[in-house]
Formats: structure tokens, sequence, C-alpha cells
């Protein structure tokens, strides 16, 4: 809900581009710092305290990611959608196997750092992300 109210209250002040982009980027970006900061807190109870800050901005730009999606689609918002889930079950499938390797050869704190490295790549990847294009063009 927080990160739909600021995606809202950013586009009518910065325009979509610049909007949704900087929601996106932002929660993921925190998300990638707040993980990486857990890595080295010592206390169980503020490490999850940390992590699920972390949790909160990376889940935050959620609805910027579906209107993102629709902005895009266009008419076709329903197949960018089921694109966008495939892929994100296709990592999902593969993250179990991959993550329990790294732990296994690396250990935990491997794993964190990993973590935190996807999310940064996808609050960067956020940078480039134009809602003001549509992918099919429409008749007007």
């Amino acid at each position: 809900m927080t990160g739909g109210v600021l995606n809202d209250v950013l586009i009518r002040s910065l325009g979509p581009r610049i909007a949704r982009s900087a929601v996106g980027f932002t929660g993921a970006t925190l998300g990638a710092v707040l993980i990486a900061v857990a890595v080295g807190v010592e206390d169980g109870r503020w490490a999850m305290l940390v992590l699920a800050g972390a949790r909160f901005f990376a889940d935050w730009s959620q609805p910027t990611v579906w209107g993102t999606i629709s902005d895009v689609g266009g008419k076709a918002a329903g197949t960018v959608f089921g694109a966008v889930n495939t892929a994100g079950s296709v990592g999902a499938f593969a993250a179990g196997p991959v993550l329990g390797w790294i732990k296994q050869s690396y250990g935990w704190s491997t794993v964190f750092w990993t973590v935190a490295g996807v999310y940064l790549v996808a609050g960067l990847s956020w940078l480039a992300v134009d809602c003001t294009r549509r992918i099919v063009k429409e008749a007007a």
C-alpha cells in the first residue's frame, strides 16, 4: 500500500516514467542495502527486523510493477503479465537449488550477499524501464 500511494503521488508530480522507475529503483536498492546490513548483525532478533525492512522496501514496488506492466502492455497487458509471471516462476524454481548450492559451498553469508546482489541488479534495471513506451503499437 505504501508503494502504491508513493507511486501515485510521484506520478502526479514527476510523471509516470520517472515515478515508476524511482519507486522500483529505490525499493529494490534499499532492500539490497538492508540485506547486506543484516549479514553483519549479530543478534538474531535485530537481524530479522532488518530483513523485515528489506522485504518491506523490496515489496513496495509491487503496485509499480503492475502499473508498469499495464502501461507497456496496453491491450496486450495480459500477455505481458503472463510473461512476467512465467519468468518469476522460473526464477523461483531455480533459486532453491542455486541458493542451496551456494549455502553448502560458501555458507549463509554468501547466500545473503547473493540475494542482495540480485536486488541491486533489479534496482538498477528499473533505471532502464520506460513505462511510456508500449511494446505493441495500438491503432489510433
